[in-house]
């Protein structure tokens, strides 16, 4: 509970700073976008949508641990395009991903606007057979 409350604090810090550091990915460029996708949906997200964006990199925003275990996996990676979504409404999960990797020297960090009702217009998803 208290790593929850903790997450949940820093979540609204990131969210409070009145400067963005990420920019909007364009969405006419996403059929043939090469950058990195990194789902950010919660764990319930995942399961009550049932889609995936395959070769997305899933990162749980409630997990401190994981997103710390992302930036170290990709410290020498911090020039690549990564392209962060989210389900929640105002892409609240994308823009707080955005925000730490800004923080942590990332220089290519894109949020999708509305991003998995986006990606699923688009046609990017299928559905997760994962079990």
């Amino acid at each position: 509970m208290m790593k929850r409350i903790s997450l949940c604090v820093a979540l609204l810090i990131v969210l409070s700073n009145s400067s963005y550091a990420y920019h909007a990915y364009p969405k006419d460029k996403l059929l043939t976008s090469t950058a990195t996708f990194i789902d950010v949906r919660s764990i319930n997200a995942r399961q009550r949508l049932q889609k995936i964006k395959p070769k997305a990199l899933w990162v749980d925003p409630h997990s401190l641990m994981e997103i710390n275990d992302f930036l170290k996996s990709h410290i020498k990676q911090k020039d690549k395009e990564f392209i962060i979504y989210c389900s929640c409404p105002d892409d609240e999960y994308a823009i707080a991903m955005a925000e730490i990797m800004d923080r942590e020297g990332y220089t290519n960090v894109y949020i999708l606007k509305d991003g998995f009702n986006t990606l699923d217009n688009y046609n990017l998803l299928v559905k997760d057979v994962r079990k």
